[in-house]
């Protein structure tokens, strides 16, 4: 056995997941395992654990470790990510450590809690889209605001916009391909979604004067393939962050994408395959969800049209009641409301 038995099995696990999973998601899952084997081996030299290979890690061994992660404040979403890789090694290696762990100390399984996370307010959207009409024109100021402006208004994830390539962007019928999903080469599937009036000036200011060098949308002059990294994405991010005054992700600016086109009346299957989900519960889940204010108004105006009111009348109670919300129309893209 070699002196780090942890990765030695966890390369060959990932080899195994060739065809299987996406090379990011390997580079993601290897540094994961590189610093579970730190934290084994440490737990290893003050005696915590038994051994450091996969294969023999005992249940007790397992109880030690996410003890160790929990302890060391991570959240639910962290440690179960945690739980899951080990889990999948350890198996792999016929080892059921985990599993027989985590039925022995249901207490130590995470239980995540997923709330819907806020979207990016009105008043802070409606800045950034006044500040569109108003980019300087420079390389640096045109590729930070094109970036965030896709990130918001088509609702790329991060991996599917740092991999863009400039003949995603039809700049005639005015859409973007996202060519790599999450899930590619598995679960995932190409989609295309419409650009708004709103983005399209200062992307046509940023596509006249782009480097040619590369095929990328965003094309890095240093990196091996071409592409930004993620990492790079999040920093030119930050000079639409200072210049406008808001805080935001680009997870944020997609649930504001899904959440602006439900408000905007386009019903949730169409919004959900917009954001590249396989079924509405992710969408509405996670994502976008009509807003209980929304929700309430159209009940009542539900209420009024069948009752067949025309004003202020008495019900049956003696109660007088309020005259039913008329005018209410629907806007069809972001340039006519939040």
């Amino acid at each position: 056995m070699s002196r780090y038995p942890f990765m030695e099995f966890a390369e060959k696990y990932l080899l195994a997941q060739t065809g299987i999973w996406s090379d990011i998601t390997v580079k993601g899952v290897r540094r994961r395992y590189k610093r579970m084997d730190r934290d084994i081996r440490m737990l290893r030299q003050e005696g915590k654990v038994s051994s450091s290979s996969p294969q023999n890690l005992s249940p007790e061994d397992i109880k030690s470790f996410i003890l160790y992660r929990k302890g060391l404040g991570l959240s639910k979403s962290e440690l179960s990510k945690d739980v899951t890789y080990i889990k999948q090694l350890c198996e792999w290696c016929d080892n059921n450590a985990v599993a027989f762990c985590l039925r022995k100390n249901p207490g130590l399984r995470p239980i995540q809690r997923n709330p819907r996370l806020p979207s990016m307010s009105k008043e802070d959207l409606d800045i950034f889209r006044r500040k569109l009409s108003d980019v300087p024109g420079d390389l640096t100021h045109l590729r930070a605001y094109s970036m965030v402006g896709l990130f918001l208004f088509c609702g790329t994830r991060t991996k599917e916009l740092r991999l863009a390539k400039f003949s995603d962007l039809n700049m005639i019928d005015w859409e973007f391909t996202i060519n790599h999903p999450k899930g590619e080469n598995s679960y995932g599937v190409v989609r295309t979604v419409p650009v708004p009036d709103v983005l399209r000036s200062v992307l046509q200011r940023y596509m006249a004067i782009r480097s040619t060098c590369s095929d990328a949308l965003f094309p890095s002059p240093t990196s091996d393939d071409g592409f930004l990294s993620a990492n790079r994405l999040r920093a030119i991010k930050e000079l639409v962050v200072s210049e406008c005054g808001i805080c935001f992700d680009f997870r944020m600016c997609r649930r504001t994408f899904g959440q602006q086109y439900v408000d905007n009346g386009l019903d949730i299957e169409n919004v959900s395959v917009l954001m590249g989900h396989s079924n509405t519960n992710t969408t509405e889940k996670f994502y976008a969800r009509r807003r209980n204010k929304e929700a309430i108004e159209k009940a009542k105006r539900t209420w009024d049209a069948n009752a067949g009111r025309k004003g202020d009348t008495k019900n049956d109670a003696g109660y007088s009641e309020k005259v039913p919300m008329t005018g209410f129309e629907p806007v069809n893209s972001y340039e006519n409301g939040s």
